[in-house]
């Protein structure tokens, strides 16, 4: 087996890993009266519900971006590399 497809084996388990472990935040707006928050909990599993700043969630957006992109990419670029070795070794 080759470095990339070790490689996009792996990404693809982290990736599925993060988007397990992150994919209980939940952002709501809470209004006490005066004015209106924006509340933002993430319910890790295996531990709790916590509250994290309310800027956390563009983290968390970048992490779920990257986790969806990287791995049909790589097995993109996977699948690219052995159509082309097919090619050159049906050619020759």
């Amino acid at each position: 087996m080759k470095l990339l497809t070790k490689t996009a084996i792996v990404v693809t388990c982290l990736s599925l890993a993060v988007l397990y472990v992150t994919s209980g935040v939940f952002q709501q707006l809470v209004t006490d009266g005066k004015r209106t928050v924006c509340v933002v909990t993430w319910h890790i599993p295996l531990y709790g519900t916590v509250r994290v700043r309310e800027q956390t969630w563009w983290t968390f957006t970048q992490i779920w971006l990257v986790s969806l992109s990287l791995p049909p990419i790589l097995w993109g670029v996977v699948s690219v590399r052995y159509l082309v070795s097919k090619l050159r070794s049906a050619s020759n």
